[in-house]
């Protein structure tokens, strides 16, 4: 495994978990949308769920980008949500399947209401953690926006944000 390389274009709430490697051998193993960019080969998972990757035989480090959903932004007078949190990660494999999980986007908060916290992603043990929820309107909320991935929310009206979480 040579490199990460994020996925090309936008996803659902901003999440991808990709997966680049050379020298697998003539085989990309197994798992999400498999493409080849010279000797590498790419995997890339964007639908929102679980899935899993199956590495090829004799392959036995892979890099990783994993990318959470972003939170979603509150109602009226309100806050934006925060950004979803990343891991780049070097991991060594086996031949096994192994977890991968994509988590969604926040939903945005209907008038004076919050958003929802973006959805966590993760492969094997490895998370990287959804954006914060932003603030909603009027004294519906905390005040204060979520605490999130790699930015909090914004909380409404001067109130301050959540915290960030991802180094």
């Amino acid at each position: 495994i040579s490199t990460v390389s994020p996925s090309a274009g936008s996803t659902a709430g901003g999440t991808n978990i990709t997966i680049t490697g050379t020298n697998f051998g003539g085989s990309c193993g197994t798992g999400g949308t498999v493409t080849t960019v010279g000797t590498d080969c790419v995997h890339t998972y964007t639908t929102v769920g679980n899935s899993s990757f199956i590495p090829p035989v004799g392959v036995s480090n892979v890099q990783l980008l994993i990318v959470a959903g972003g939170g979603g932004g509150g109602g009226y007078i309100s806050g934006g949500g925060g950004g979803g949190g990343f891991r780049t990660v070097s991991m060594s494999v086996g031949p096994q399947t192994y977890a991968v999980t994509v988590g969604s986007g926040g939903a945005g908060g209907l008038v004076n209401n919050c958003g929802e916290k973006g959805g966590d992603s993760a492969f094997d043990t490895t998370t990287a953690t959804g954006g914060g929820y932003g603030d909603g309107g009027e004294m519906v909320c905390t005040g204060a926006g979520g605490v999130g991935g790699s930015g909090g929310a914004g909380g409404r009206r001067g109130q301050i944000g959540g915290t960030g979480n991802t180094p």
